[in-house]
């Protein structure tokens, strides 16, 4: 996925609403990084 630099809190706050939806009712126990993809082995940036 293309990195487009620093999130927007409305990006990070609709995976928050994703996960309190029932779409996500079968997560359990997972860490998910909303980061723009920035933890990704090999990110450098811009």
């Amino acid at each position: 996925m293309e990195v487009r630099g620093l999130g927007e809190s409305e990006e990070v706050a609709e995976a928050v609403v994703w996960l309190c939806s029932d779409a996500a009712s079968y997560i359990t126990g997972q860490t998910i990084a909303v980061d723009g993809g920035f933890a990704m082995p090999g990110f450098r940036g811009s």
